[in-house]
């Protein structure tokens, strides 16, 4: 369903404004939310109940962008509740990553997020392209709305059941301690110079780091990359305004652009 927000959005009337918010708000609503999950993960640990309270609450959040959305016909009303579901769900990652990492054992980790990353690919492939044609078959019959009210509906109860399966995964305990010989934390914390003076050691402040930036090769790739990805996501919302309105495009079409795109992205990894 996330990768048919704007179409649904649009479906709706949203104009390029709209679509631009449901992206950024989304982005930024991640970014927040990492912030404040690994706080409440040094503060409480509990990485299961948050990850699952969230995962919860975002299947939650897909049946409301619908029938909000349905009931009141407001592409505003899908700007809320997707970036509310988006930042909620994104408060669990920073405590999810820690615990997969401490299932995971070290020499393995690689092998395993990457076969792991195949299959999503795989499945979000697969999961895209019939959405798409659902979508394609439902349009010239008037069953837009319940097309998409299926592809939300399925992705509420995919979600829900993330629910269960996080309930019955294993969850070690989380040794906050620096130079702890268990968990992520503790394996994280200890990593730095001898005496572990904290994210100050040496006066370096986060704004004396922003002005070593263009003096390093870091720096240089760290600029780059907000560059890169500044020039990217400023067309990103529009596109599928473009795509929809002006060029008349109907929904497996725009299904097929979209996973070209995925196939390059997906080829690009592996180089």
């Amino acid at each position: 369903a996330e990768y048919f927000i704007l179409p649904f959005a649009i479906f709706f009337g949203a104009n390029a404004l709209q679509t631009s918010l449901v992206q950024g708000m989304g982005q930024l609503g991640v970014a927040v939310a990492q912030l404040l999950g690994a706080a409440l993960v040094a503060r409480f640990g509990m990485r299961k109940r948050i990850s699952r309270v969230a995962v919860g609450f975002h299947a939650l959040s897909w049946l409301a962008v619908f029938a909000v959305a349905a009931l009141t016909r407001d592409p505003w009303t899908i700007v809320l509740f997707y970036s509310l579901g988006v930042f909620v769900s994104s408060i669990a990652s920073p405590g999810w990553l820690s615990w997969m990492n401490d299932l995971v054992p070290m020499s393995m980790r690689g092998a395993f997020w990457g076969k792991r990353n195949t299959v999503l690919g795989v499945v979000q492939f697969a999961a895209i392209a019939v959405a798409g044609l659902a979508l394609r078959f439902a349009e010239p019959r008037g069953g837009t709305l319940l097309a998409f009210g299926i592809l939300f509906g399925l992705a509420a109860l995919s979600r829900a059941s993330c629910v269960v399966f996080l309930g019955i995964q294993h969850d070690p305990a989380l040794d906050p301690a620096p130079g702890g010989d268990k968990g992520e934390a503790g394996r994280a914390a200890a990593v730095g110079a001898p005496g572990r003076r904290g994210p100050r050691a040496g006066g370096r402040g986060f704004l004396s780091f922003l002005r070593s930036l263009p003096r390093g090769g870091f720096g240089r790739f760290a600029i780059f990359s907000v560059l890169m990805n500044f020039s990217v996501n400023v067309m990103g919302p529009v596109l599928p305004v473009f795509l929809l309105k002006s060029m008349g495009l109907d929904y497996f079409s725009y299904t097929a652009v979209t996973m070209v795109s995925m196939v390059l992205s997906y080829v690009a990894m592996s180089y």
